[in-house]
Order: structure tokens, then C-alpha cells, then sequence
């Protein structure tokens, strides 16, 4: 299966399956887990994957997740913005 990243939050997220129309329920959860990458684990919204899915507490959880694409660069604040959030 194949889709897009819909958003990722700390330790999960959800991916959108390409082919199925969107809808509140159509969403894959994943956990971080899953991601198949090495070193720092995380993708950015809108980021092409490939993955398998899985069962999960009568839900289809996406499991085995690689990146189609190289990780987008996810912008940082920078240090004097970063003491205005505060």
C-alpha cells in the first residue's frame, strides 16, 4: 500500500491510503515504531510512504512504513524566535 502522511505527533501519526476516499475514519494510525528508517525516526505532513497494514483494536493500523521520497526538511525556529514563544 502507498500513501501520504497526514500529520506525525511525537510517537504517532496517521497516513492517508492513496485510493480511498478521505474521511474521518479512513486515516491509518501508526506508531513511530513502524517507520522503517535509520536514525532519527520521523516523517513530515505530506510525506509519500509505503507500508503494510494490520489489524489493531478493530482498526487497520499501518506497520513497515518506508519513505517513497527523501525526509522533507521540517523547518526549526529560529533562537530569537524561540525566546518570543515563551
Amino acid at each position: 500500500m502507498t500513501g501520504t502522511v497526514k500529520f506525525f505527533r511525537h510517537t504517532f501519526g496517521m497516513i492517508n491510503p492513496d485510493g480511498v476516499p478521505v474521511t474521518p475514519t479512513s486515516g491509518r494510525f501508526f506508531h513511530f515504531s513502524a517507520l522503517r528508517i535509520d536514525g532519527f525516526k520521523t516523517v513530515a505532513q505530506g510525506q509519500r510512504v509505503r507500508y503494510n497494514e494490520a489489524p489493531n483494536d478493530g482498526r487497520i493500523q499501518a506497520i513497515d512504513i518506508e519513505l517513497l521520497e527523501p525526509i522533507l526538511e521540517v523547518p526549526r525556529p529560529k533562537k530569537s524566535e524561540a525566546a518570543y514563544a515563551q
